[in-house]
């Protein structure tokens, strides 16, 4: 299915992979240190207060007992009722602030074995302040006069002393509360250590298997990617070495399917092309096998020989130009039959030395009229092509001084088609007198004598002429029979 989605789809996905392990990573550490700041502020707010709260009912407690130890002292009975009643109001602020700091330790125990350690503490206290009460009061009461101060100072010993009994129990729980409340901070405050570590740990380690995760994601990708580009790359490899056989099985709707199935076609058409170039090329030389077979004929040449014969015995000098021009025109077959393209004014040199020969030969039965301007004779036509043209008209048609043959050839201007313009055109021009072959006299395997003429013409030097112009250029000569003229309108090229 992975190798079915397109390649967008595959990078969405493998990014869709690491963002949502991104996001659940960090969502997770969110919540973890959420957890873990709650737990701080609970610590910060709760148990290091508390642990406070102990000290301070420590502290409150011992300068409440110091306010009491100093009625112990001699000199305190002596002083001034003024001092007196200082110290007394002094001591009951002590008493007091003492109460308030118990009642907010109060407040923050939580434990139960640390609540009956507060009521244990409180019925200690309850014990110590009668004593601290009954202390000051005869101290107060030691106002009026010294003499009965000294009277009184018996029984505030005796409650110093009572309340020092009491006064160390008490001490003692406070000490058993600091400590309880220092045992509880540094338990907490390690669980929350250790909370910190192993969240820290478990982010780290889900951090690592994401990025772990996502790299594989992306390597399964690419790997299914680079994995079917290689198989393209050695398929392309493979025909560059000119196997063009091979084809790439892949079905895939994605771009690198769509990729090897355009490979496969780009391949057929390449073959496709080059069997078609390989077929256009045996064509063209079979063309010019043909071009070369449509050449002077056997006869032409035998016929010439025989009036050169004739000449001799006649007319030396004029057999002497015949020979001149029988032989310039052999020259120039030999000359241009390997050539595609030949000047117009090649060519018509070529058809004055044939005039000549064919007119000592038909005598005033051949008649060729040129009207070529010459701006014209610098263009170009296949070679051989008026020789084909010459040779068709004197094969195919009655030559004689009764019914001459009469060619003409000029320029005519067409136009194009494809381009928007006019093409020039040597139009060969020839009038229709049919020569047909006679079968009267021949006797079939039946014993049977036909009476009847068939036409020796095959139009294959036309079709040869035709082909050598499709090879040659994307220009076609036309080809018109009418009823007493035959046209053949061969394209020139600039």
């Amino acid at each position: 299915m992975l190798n079915s989605a397109p390649i967008n789809d595959k990078l969405l996905i493998a990014a869709g992979v690491t963002l949502t392990c991104t996001v659940i990573i960090g969502v997770w550490s969110v919540f973890q240190f959420e957890k873990l700041y709650i737990e701080t502020k609970k610590f910060d707010d709760f148990w290091l207060p508390s642990i406070q709260h102990a000290n301070n009912l420590e502290r409150a407690l011992t300068r409440l007992h110091s306010s009491l130890c100093d009625l112990a002292i001699d000199n305190q009975l002596y002083r001034s009722d003024s001092a007196k009643k200082a110290h007394t109001a002094y001591a009951l602020e002590l008493r007091t602030a003492f109460a308030l700091t118990e009642q907010e330790y109060t407040r923050s125990v939580r434990l139960p074995h640390e609540r009956e350690m507060v009521r244990q503490f409180d019925s200690t206290i309850n014990e110590y302040t009668p004593h601290l009460e009954r202390a000051f009061a005869h101290f107060l009461n030691s106002i009026n006069t010294a003499e009965r101060a000294r009277n009184l100072r018996d029984s505030i010993n005796a409650e110093v002393v009572g309340a020092n009994r009491v006064f160390a129990h008490a001490m003692h729980l406070t000490n058993l509360l600091i400590i309880e409340n220092a045992r509880r901070t540094n338990d907490v405050a390690s669980e929350t250590l250790r909370h910190f570590l192993h969240s820290r740990l478990f982010v780290t380690v889900c951090l690592v298997l994401a990025i772990f995760i996502s790299l594989g994601v992306n390597w399964l990708i690419a790997r299914a990617i680079v994995r079917r580009l290689r198989i393209i790359q050695i398929a392309a490899e493979r025909i560059a070495y000119g196997n063009l056989s091979v084809r790439i099985a892949m079905t895939e709707p994605d771009e690198i399917g769509r990729l090897a199935r355009a490979f496969n076609r780009m391949t057929e058409n390449l073959k496709e092309t080059l069997n078609n170039l390989a077929d256009e090329q045996i064509r063209e030389r079979q063309a010019q096998l043909e071009a070369l077979q449509a050449q002077l004929a056997p006869h032409f040449l035998f016929n010439c020989l025989t009036a050169l014969g004739g000449l001799i015995m006649v007319n030396k000098e004029r057999a002497i130009e015949f020979l001149e021009k029988l032989s310039y025109t052999y020259r120039y077959v030999l000359t241009h039959r390997q050539q595609h393209l030949v000047t117009l004014e090649e060519e018509l040199n070529f058809v004055n030395a044939y005039t000549f020969l064919a007119s000592i030969r038909f005598k005033d039965g051949f008649n060729v009229d040129t009207n070529v301007p010459n701006e014209y004779r610098q263009h170009t036509l296949p070679s051989m092509a008026l020789q084909l043209l010459l040779e068709n008209a004197v094969k195919h048609n009655i030559v004689s001084s009764e019914q001459p043959l009469r060619i003409s050839l000029e320029i005519v201007s067409i136009l194009h088609p494809e381009y928007s313009q006019p093409i020039p055109h040597l139009v060969v021009r020839n009038n229709i007198q049919r020569r047909m072959m006679s079968l009267n006299g021949l006797t079939t395997l039946s014993g049977t004598v036909h009476q009847t003429s068939v036409s020796d013409s095959t139009h294959l030097g036309l079709q040869n002429l035709q082909n050598r112009y499709k090879l040659l250029s994307n220009l076609v000569p036309k080809i018109v029979e009418l009823d007493n003229e035959f046209l053949v309108m061969l394209p020139l090229v600039a």
